[in-house]
């Protein structure tokens, strides 16, 4: 593949003296950034969002990320005293929207869990897509420079004022887990409340507190804070119980959070009694 100011194009190479026997456009995108490939399939970042050429298909594969950040939970004292207890000082949440953040950022491949990293310097965090589930998530960390040496990425990061070079998917250390979904209206958009919601997660090690948050959106604007759930401690199955949330809101942001030694998060389900109008 070849990639211009006009668009991407394949090559088929030809035989003898001739090198090239036909060129075909692929898309018209523009790419931004440094591609990368992964398992017969070439990925790079444009304006319009992350692509990824299938054999003569091309994909975008980045839009379930793209948008305005949904949720700012800034400047909430009990959102604001969760994510200190996690990140300290740090700020994680999105800073940017995705189609801006990936500006600047650099692709690589960790080959060992399967995993798109997109990282950029200027934040401290990057966004991982898995391969084989689809699903794009966030790191609390940074990447400042890759080297691919298939099948091994290295990749160099800044911890504790120091610089580490660390092999992709190999990485020793735990991170704390922030979650927090998108607004959901439960399939209505009138207002209603929660009767009772429980949050199943499947976790092991030595966790620590575990603590859910739930926010009501009236509107595309406003949060406020409706309830939490039941903080649990060294649980290998914890059912997380929230009452009766005491207003009514059009939508509902749920809050997961933990500060682990050795976290594995299976599942997150909720399960929600609606009632409307009263």
């Amino acid at each position: 593949f070849v990639f211009t100011s006009k668009g991407v194009f394949a090559l088929e190479i030809g035989t003898g003296d001739v090198m090239v026997l036909r060129v075909s456009p692929i898309n018209d995108e523009i790419i931004i950034g440094t591609p990368t490939s992964y398992n017969g399939s070439v990925i790079f970042p444009t304006e319009k969002g992350i692509f990824a050429i299938y054999g003569d298909s091309v994909k975008l594969i980045s839009q379930a990320v793209h948008g305005n950040i949904l949720v700012n939970l800034k400047n909430n004292d009990v959102f604001d005293a969760l994510n200190t207890d996690l990140f300290g000082d740090d700020d994680y949440t999105s800073q940017v929207d995705f189609i801006q953040y990936i500006k600047e950022a650099m692709l690589a491949v960790d080959y060992i869990n399967e995993e798109l990293i997109v990282s950029n310097p200027a934040y401290p965090y990057s966004y991982i897509f898995g391969f084989e589930s689809k699903v794009w998530s966030k790191r609390s960390e940074s990447f400042k420079l890759f080297s691919n040496s298939w099948p091994t990425t290295y990749a160099t990061i800044e911890r504790n004022n120091s610089v580490d070079l660390v092999e992709l998917g190999k990485e020793s250390g735990n991170l704390p887990v922030l979650i927090i979904s998108r607004p959901s209206g439960f399939g209505s958009t009138d207002d209603k409340k929660i009767h009772h919601a429980t949050i199943r997660t499947v976790i092991s090690g030595n966790t620590g507190r575990i603590t859910v948050l739930i926010y009501g959106q009236l509107n595309e604007e406003g949060l406020i804070f409706l309830n939490n759930g039941k903080s649990v401690i060294q649980s290998s199955l914890v059912d997380l119980h929230i009452s009766k949330t005491s207003r009514s809101c059009r939508y509902t942001v749920l809050v997961f959070g933990c500060k682990p030694t050795q976290l594995l998060l299976d599942r997150l389900d909720c399960e929600v009694t609606n009632s409307w109008g009263g």
